[in-house]
């Protein structure tokens, strides 16, 4: 829950009084990769806080993921590289190397 002093809520983001946007975790929607490179998503965090969790995603760390807005996945280590995945705020992901991903699409649910 955010910081009610100085703060509001709108449209999932945080808009703080200095007008700086920072979006809620929460409100976050992901894509993955699964074994065989074929794109899945969005889905928000807490969905795939659960899988995580759940133990879904055998490769663990290295699962490769991306918000809808970003081009290119990262790994989850990457992301959380000292904390829980899809908890609380992520790093950004590193510089492009160059190797874009072109994964085909599906909203199905896990099926590693």
């Amino acid at each position: 829950q955010p910081a009610r002093v100085g703060h509001c809520r709108a449209n999932g983001a945080v808009v703080c009084s200095a007008g700086l946007r920072a979006m809620d975790p929460e409100a976050l929607e992901w894509h993955y990769l699964d074994r065989s490179g074929q794109e899945f998503g969005p889905f928000n965090t807490s969905k795939m806080r659960a899988w995580f969790s759940a133990g879904y995603f055998p490769i663990r760390e290295k699962l490769l993921i991306r918000l809808t807005a970003w081009r290119k996945h990262a790994t989850i280590q990457e992301l959380w590289p000292d904390g829980e995945p899809f908890v609380g705020q992520h790093k950004e992901p590193g510089p492009s190397d160059g190797s874009a991903h072109s994964p085909a699409q599906s909203s199905a649910p896990p099926a590693l």
